[in-house]
């Protein structure tokens, strides 16, 4: 029975450590190849500052294991993601900076799928094409930092060359907010079938919206804020079905509002050039929370409609030309928090209403009155 007894734990163990063996040789260290290819990034570097995610990428050690800011698939010791702050992609409120530039090498990493160096004030110059050649990359995060107006190629003068988007179907997310990046749109952003989400706010880009955005079958969140668009919104934005939050304001966008997607639950169009008025068909958005319209050049009536958006609780249509009375039904939605009809040609009584909004809310309507404005008998009105 003793016998019997220390057989089976001699099995035991004899199982463990050819378990203990066999996942040993199926986890591979850092490929060489990848490993010259970090460190000649690391090469031009000059400063990290406090950052120190560099100091930890030593020639002799494991990449894969002992390198902060490299995820590796242990299967065949490549490198599949490198970011700047050890893992994750959305730590904020730490102040990190690299001065150098972006080393080509990075354009070598062909397992790469995540790149995020973001947030690094003082990582500078071009961002290199090579970058266009990682074509298993899904999200690029090169925001927040000094990258020069050539920022994907030096030779191309601040624009976005049609080959990068070409590059760049299997992306889910691009993020190129605050930079310097001018010109186009070109209409190869059509081929990021998997995007869901396109961030090119805060930038200079200038020219039409391409009508190829249509075929973004995937796109959840789309970002265009903060440019110098201008003509009309694609009638093909209305192909857009997983879209959820679409900001195109600040720009110099006109023409009508297109009837839009059922499934927003974000809108923001303000500081715009748009004639017309709402879309009666914007009464089918029943998911949507926030709209703002502001700062255009909208008309017409302020239908009852409006108050069949049950989910809104942000409501602005100041400084536009709107001209009725304000149903009540509008006005006394329930989920309503915010709400500005300022500076239109509103008429007639304000309908009572639950939320308490300010006065200022109302006021530039010289038509408008009572409270909280003062009451329609006051020799003002």
């Amino acid at each position: 029975m003793e016998f019997t007894s220390h057989l089976a734990k001699f099995s035991l163990i004899l199982v463990l450590i050819c378990f203990s063996f066999s996942s040993f040789q199926t986890t591979k260290a850092c490929h060489e190849t990848d490993k010259a290819d970090l460190l000649d990034f690391k090469k031009n570097i000059i400063d990290e500052g406090s950052t120190k995610l560099l100091k930890t990428w030593i020639k002799d050690t494991d990449c894969c294991t002992q390198w902060d800011g490299v995820a590796c698939d242990h299967s065949n010791g490549r490198v599949v993601n490198v970011t700047r702050n050890g893992g994750s992609l959305y730590l904020h409120g730490i102040i990190t900076y690299m001065i150098g530039i972006i080393s080509p090498s990075l354009g070598n990493l062909k397992f790469l799928r995540v790149l995020e160096l973001r947030w690094l004030d003082g990582l500078n110059g071009s961002t290199p094409s090579e970058i266009g050649k990682l074509l298993q990359l899904t999200s690029l995060f090169l925001n927040e930092n000094k990258l020069s107006p050539h920022h994907f190629n030096i030779f191309i003068n601040s624009k976005i060359p049609s080959s990068l988007f070409v590059h760049m179907a299997a992306f889910s997310e691009i993020n190129l907010y605050f930079n310097h990046l001018s010109g186009v749109i070109p209409s190869s952003v059509g081929k990021l079938v998997s995007l869901k989400k396109l961030d090119l706010s805060w930038n200079n880009l200038s020219g039409s919206i391409p009508s190829t955005i249509g075929s973004l079958k995937n796109l959840i969140i789309l970002n265009l804020s903060k440019n110098q668009f201008s003509g009309s919104i694609p009638q093909s934005i209305r192909e857009l079905s997983k879209l959820l939050c679409m900001y195109l304001s600040q720009n110099r966008l006109r023409g009508s509002i297109p009837s839009s997607i059922s499934k927003l639950i974000r809108l923001y169009l303000h500081n715009n050039r748009f004639t017309g008025s709402i879309p009666s068909t914007f009464s089918n958005l029943k998911s949507l929370t926030e709209l703002d319209l502001s700062r255009n050049a909208l008309d017409g009536e302020l239908s009852t409609w409006i108050g069949n958006m049950r989910s809104l609780r942000v409501l602005q249509l100041s400084n536009n030309s709107f001209h009725s009375v304000i149903p009540s039904a509008v006005i006394n939605m329930e989920n309503l928090v915010q709400f500005d009809v300022s500076h239109n040609r509103l008429t007639g009584k304000i309908p009572p209403h639950r939320a308490p909004f300010p006065a200022s809310s109302f006021m530039g309507n010289p038509g408008l009155c009572d409270s909280p404005l003062p009451p329609c008998n006051s020799t003002a009105y």
